[in-house]
């Protein structure tokens, strides 16, 4: 902030003088920074727009000898309109700067709304900041005199800069600094001539997550003419905030400051707020993801073969014969054979040709009652080369026997994966898959039992079930429990004694993936207030919610809601009646298909 001390009465009114007091210009084509430009070179062809929005509180007072202030430009917001365009590592730009308010105090002559001065930019790279330890570029100014407003944020005449740009990046970190030279219109002021500068501007940014954070911008001049010890004539600011890519194409920046002495349009308070259409910078002339700098063939892609991938060059081929065989060498009809090509994934059968560079490969094969293979092959140069891969069966046996409570004989069902018998006489048998895997048994009014098995190919594993009596049903519309979900008194916390039955309940919807959705009901008898009612019912049904989804159950599976004691069973106003009506319920909202009976 500007003092000026006049040996003028202080109800004079003071003659707004002709200069800029709005010292901040967004930069137009920085990425981790609000204010100090950055040396990084974008593609041919590359194109950026931005929107800027910010707001300066007091950047010019006038101060009277008797002490009394006038703000000569006391609230200000501008609207930058910024575009650029990069053609061989030069970008060329423009600055639009809009007024949306310019406003002094009453007695201070300049205010108003209006067009400031239009910049013509431009920006060369010179040491590119990938191949040297800091990136250089040389930069330019030219501020045309379109100022339409009575406010001090604009020059009488043309204005221009010059300026030295560095910057590097260390990781996520951002370094840039600027240093430069402004020409600008001579303009006498009480305490300071108002003319030729120069300036400075540091930044660094932070890249707290990809395509997010922070900055922080110290910027600052000089006027040529002006002794060091005079602020009037050396203002500085700092400027902190950060950035989010909101998509991929788009940044929202934002940031907060103020003045750090009482130079001239150093300001109480500045904050700024921009939108950016602003595409992520590919140096990839034939769009094989491989940057011009690293491709020995910029003009012509990659064939990502998994031979010399990383020049940027395509390789010639090989003729491979395939040919997929059980261990008595037969070949495996049903297989199905992946190689990754130039042409991307290539998928086939047991016995097929196919042209290769030469290289290292995978091969992965999968044929229905073998198990899965994956080999590494090497295909030499030469005209042809076979390969040859062996499979072995993937499936074993288990001997179930399955027990009631008192050691009965259960009928039921009984499955491993997509394999399943029928128990007869407490006894199946089932073929499954060899591997990790599980064991579901089911008898009619008898908990589901899950058990966790190892088959082994060509072998038998003998497993003994002993099923428990049912605590949850699932039926069309309901998970039916045939015990209560207890609580403590007045509380939403759930009591040890039912983690049996909520237990039960998550290993049905663990086991039912038809069921898509659930909605935990929680439910209360009619004592109290409606209100208490309805937030303690809706706080068991929430603790409900997050048991299950804490035993593995997807959330997306799963609503709460609570109804107080809107839905009685029984509306008497009797002791059974209350314990009747204080339940937890499981409604089926959504199902595909049956209940797998």
């Amino acid at each position: 902030m500007l003092k000026w001390l006049l040996m003028v009465s202080a109800a004079h009114a003071q003659e707004v003088p002709e200069l800029n007091a709005q010292l901040y210009r967004p930069p137009i084509d920085a990425e981790r920074t609000l204010w100090t430009d950055d040396a990084f070179t974008a593609p041919d062809g590359y194109y950026l727009g931005r929107a800027s929005l910010n707001y300066v509180r007091n950047p010019l007072v006038y101060v009277y000898e008797d002490g009394e202030q006038l703000g000569l430009l006391e609230n200000a917001v501008q609207m930058n309109l910024l575009g650029g365009y990069v053609f061989k590592q030069v970008r060329a730009g423009i600055d639009v700067p809009i007024f949306l308010l310019a406003s002094g105090e009453d007695g201070a002559d300049g205010s108003g709304t209006g067009l400031g001065d239009i910049a013509l930019d431009v920006k060369g790279t010179v040491l590119s900041a990938d191949k040297f330890p800091v990136g250089l570029a040389l930069g330019g100014r030219l501020m045309l005199p379109t100022l339409t407003s009575d406010a001090p944020v604009g020059t009488p005449g043309p204005s221009g800069e010059l300026q030295v740009i560095g910057s590097q990046n260390f990781g996520p970190v951002t370094v840039a600094a600027n240093l430069g030279s402004r020409f600008l219109p001579e303009t006498s002021l009480e305490n300071v001539d108002w003319n030729d500068q120069f300036f400075y501007r540091l930044g660094g940014g932070y890249e707290i997550i990809e395509g997010a954070g922070a900055s922080l911008d110290i910027a600052g001049q000089l006027n040529y003419n002006e002794p060091l010890n005079n602020p009037a004539g050396s203002p500085a600011e700092f400027l902190a905030g950060g950035w989010y890519r909101v998509l991929d194409d788009y940044v929202l920046r934002a940031g907060a400051g103020a003045g750090m002495n009482s130079g001239v349009g150093s300001p109480d308070a500045r904050v700024v707020v921009s939108f950016a259409y602003e595409p992520a910078k590919i140096f990839d002339r034939d769009l094989d993801t491989i940057v011009d700098t690293d491709d020995a063939c910029p003009d012509n892609p990659e064939d990502f073969d998994e031979y010399k991938d990383t020049d940027g060059c395509p390789d010639p081929s090989t003729a491979v014969f395939f040919e997929v065989v059980g261990a008595d060498g037969d070949f495996v009809y049903d297989a199905v054979t992946t190689v990754r090509t130039e042409f991307g994934p290539h998928e086939d059968g047991a016995t097929f040709e196919l042209p290769m560079h030469p290289g290292e490969y995978t091969v992965e094969v999968s044929a229905e009652r073998y198990d899965n293979t994956s080999q590494a092959i090497v295909v030499p140069q030469g005209d042809s080369h076979t390969v040859r891969v062996e499979m072995a069966p993937s499936f074993g046996t288990v001997v179930l026997r399955v027990r009631g409570p008192e050691g009965e004989k259960l009928d039921g069902r009984a499955n491993v994966g997509e394999d399943t018998c029928t128990v007869t006489e407490g006894r199946c048998t089932i073929a499954a898959d060899a591997g990790p895997g599980q064991l579901f048994v089911r008898a009619e009014g008898y908990k589901t039992e899950i058990v966790d098995v190892a088959v082994v190919a060509g072998e038998e594993v003998a497993v003994t079930v002993r099923m428990e009596p049912a605590k949850a049903v699932v039926t069309r519309e309901k998970i039916e429990i045939l015990e209560k979900v207890f609580f403590d008194t007045a509380k939403t916390t759930i009591q040890s004694g039912s983690f049996e039955l909520l237990d039960e309940v998550a290993g049905i919807l663990l086991e039912y993936p038809d069921i898509k959705k659930i909605r935990v009901e929680g439910h209360t008898d009619s004592r109290g207030s409606a209100r208490y009612n309805m937030n303690l019912s809706q706080g068991r049904a929430d603790a409900v919610r997050q048991y299950l989804i804490d035993k593995g159950v997807d959330p997306e599976r799963l609503v709460s809601q609570g109804f107080g004691e809107d839905s009685p069973i029984d509306a008497a106003s009797t002791t059974a009646a209350y314990e009747m009506n204080r339940r937890v319920e499981f409604v089926i909202l959504a199902r595909d298909g049956g209940n797998g009976e």
